[in-house]
C-alpha cells in the first residue's frame, strides 16, 4: 500500500483512492496494469513518430529522434507570459481533463496520475498538479512522494522534470513525467548515462561529475534501496530520503551551486530520477544556436528533433558540445 509510518500519514493516503488504490493487495502491480489497459487502443494518444539516429561519442551511445510531427504538440507560447496563473482554457492540466487519458485521478492528495497525450515513448504517463502550480517551482515532498509512486509502478520508471520553459517545458503547469526505463531499447533497457558511468571510477559517497560533461551538473547516488523501502511500506522513509538529497542536506546543496555561479536562487534546472541516482544540471537557456529546444532527456542521452535540419546541427557540433551551449561552464 501507499502507506507511511504514522496512523495519520494512512488516514491521509486512504483519502487517495480508498476503492482501489488503497483497497488492493499490490498497489504498484494495480497502477502498471491501470496505466496498460488505459493506454491499450486509446483513440486520444498522438505518438510522436519519430526515425531514431545513434551517435557515439566518447563512451557514451546518444540517441537522436527526428520527429517529423513534433511540432503538431501544443506548446504554451512565450507570449502568455510562465509567471502567472494561464487562463483555464490554455491550461491542459486543468478540469475538465481528457477522460481517455486519466489514469487515476486521486492519484494523490495533490495529483492526478494521466497519459501524456503526445508520448515519445511507451506508457509515457505524466504526474499533473491537480490545483495549479507552476512549473518553475522545485519539487516538494509530495512531489517526490509521488514520483516514487509512478517510478515504482513502472517497474522500474524513470522520471524527470524540466523546471521552467528556460529547461525545455512546454507547459507552465506543474508536471513531472514518467515512462518504464525498458523505453531505451538501444542501450539493452537501461538509461544511457547509467551505461556510460559503468566506464568511471567514482565514490558514490560524495557528488559525482561525469568527466564527459564540461558544464556545471551534480550526481547524487542513492546508498539505500529506494524500491526495497517502498515495497515493505516504507514509502515515507524512502521519500525523505531521496528529498534529503534533492534538498542537499546530506551533500552539497543545489543553491550553493547555483549561488557560487552567480546565479538567482529559482535558477531553471533539470531533474532526473532513476531508483539508483538523482542528477540535477541548471540550464542557462532552452534553445541550442536558439534552434533547437532542448530538456531533461537530452542530459542523459536522448535528443529530440523536428527534422532532419537540426539533426545534422548536432552531429555536426556532436552532443556534449550541444550541451555544453545550453549551460554553465564547469569552473
Amino acid at each position: 500500500m501507499f502507506m507511511r509510518s504514522s496512523y495519520k500519514s494512512k488516514l491521509k493516503l486512504c483519502y487517495y483512492s480508498a476503492r482501489s488504490l488503497y483497497s488492493v493487495r499490490n498497489p504498484y502491480e494495480y497502477l502498471k496494469r491501470k496505466i496498460e489497459e488505459t493506454c491499450a487502443d486509446n483513440p486520444s494518444l498522438k505518438p510522436i513518430a519519430k526515425k531514431d539516429v545513434v551517435i557515439k561519442e566518447n563512451n557514451f551511445t546518444w540517441l537522436v529522434n527526428v520527429a517529423t510531427n513534433l511540432k503538431k504538440k501544443p506548446v504554451f507560447k512565450e507570449s502568455d507570459g510562465w509567471e502567472g496563473v494561464p487562463q483555464k482554457k490554455d491550461d491542459p492540466f486543468m478540469p475538465p481533463l481528457e477522460e481517455n487519458l486519466i489514469v487515476e485521478h486521486n492519484f494523490t492528495r495533490k495529483h492526478t496520475l494521466i497519459l501524456n497525450k503526445f508520448p515519445i515513448a511507451d506508457k509515457h504517463a505524466l504526474v499533473i498538479t491537480k490545483d495549479f502550480e507552476s512549473q518553475l517551482t522545485p519539487l516538494d515532498y509530495e512531489d517526490i512522494e509521488a514520483c516514487l509512486i509512478a517510478m515504482r509502478a513502472q517497474d522500474p520508471g524513470f522520471i524527470f522534470f524540466n523546471c521552467g520553459k528556460i529547461s525545455g517545458a512546454s507547459q507552465p503547469h506543474k508536471h513531472m513525467q514518467v515512462f518504464p526505463q525498458d523505453n531505451f531499447t538501444y542501450t539493452g533497457g537501461e538509461i544511457p548515462l547509467t551505461v556510460a558511468m559503468e566506464e568511471c571510477k567514482k565514490d558514490t559517497s560524495k557528488p559525482f561529475y561525469f568527466p564527459d560533461f564540461d558544464f556545471k551538473h551534480e550526481i547524487r547516488f542513492f546508498h539505500k534501496d529506494i524500491f526495497t523501502l517502498i515495497d515493505e511500506g516504507n514509502l515515507e522513509i524512502a521519500t525523505e530520503y531521496v528529498l534529503r538529497i534533492y534538498q542537499g542536506k546530506e551533500l552539497i546543496t543545489f543553491i550553493e551551486m547555483t549561488k557560487s555561479l552567480g546565479l538567482e536562487k529559482d535558477v531553471p534546472f533539470n531533474f532526473n530520477l532513476t531508483k539508483d541516482y538523482l542528477f540535477m544540471v541548471p540550464r542557462s537557456k532552452e534553445r541550442f544556436r536558439d534552434i533547437i529546444s532542448l530538456n531533461s532527456l537530452c542530459f542523459i542521452g536522448t535528443f529530440f528533433v523536428s527534422d532532419e535540419e537540426r539533426l545534422q546541427l548536432i552531429q555536426e557540433a556532436g552532443p556534449l558540445e550541444v550541451l555544453k551551449e545550453v549551460t554553465f561552464p564547469k569552473k
